[in-house]
């Protein structure tokens, strides 16, 4: 059985940042200014996206590599 994952663009654009290895300081620069969004928003956002993100175990190696913790707190 297939199964897929919709994400909205800024989810898709997370998981492009962190398919180019992007650490998670840079992942928030980067959505900020592509988004001009303030800094606490995009940390939320990435956090609850992380935290409901139904294929997250499947990338949790790489998340640990690019600084974002087990806990997903970027702070």
């Amino acid at each position: 059985m297939t199964e897929f994952y919709e994400v909205n663009i800024t989810g898709a654009c997370i998981l492009f940042l962190v398919s180019e290895k992007y650490n998670c300081k840079l992942m928030v620069d980067t959505l900020v200014d592509w988004f001009e969004l303030k800094r606490a928003k995009v940390e939320e956002y990435i956090i609850e996206f992380f935290q409901t993100f139904p294929m997250r175990s499947l990338i949790m190696v790489n998340l640990l590599e690019l600084g974002v913790p087990n806990n997903v707190s970027i702070k």
